[in-house]
């Protein structure tokens, strides 16, 4: 019941964590957003397994004062919307 991301070692990821890390040590708000495309999870975590340095990078960022903001939404034929947020553990 959780969404895990990313899915492969995401060095271009871990880039941009580390620059959002680096504009709030500059004093700049920074923040990160996750949409989970799946209506059968409540909770997201960085994927630990899958890219360990990500997962490393992102808890750094959050403790940096990146505000990491995780929103589900619903998928349909027609449309995608944004509907709930939804809680995430590091």
């Amino acid at each position: 019941n959780r969404a895990l991301f990313p899915d492969s070692v995401s060095e271009r990821g871990q880039k941009h964590l580390e620059e959002l890390t680096q504009l709030c040590h500059q004093g700049f708000r920074a923040g990160i957003f996750f949409l989970v495309q799946r209506e059968d999870v409540n909770k997201f975590r960085p994927a630990l397994h899958i890219d360990p340095r990500y997962a490393e990078l992102l808890k750094i960022a959050k403790e940096s004062g990146v505000n990491i903001h995780v929103y589900q939404c619903q998928l349909t034929t027609k449309k995608i919307e944004i509907r709930n947020r939804i809680p995430y553990e590091l």
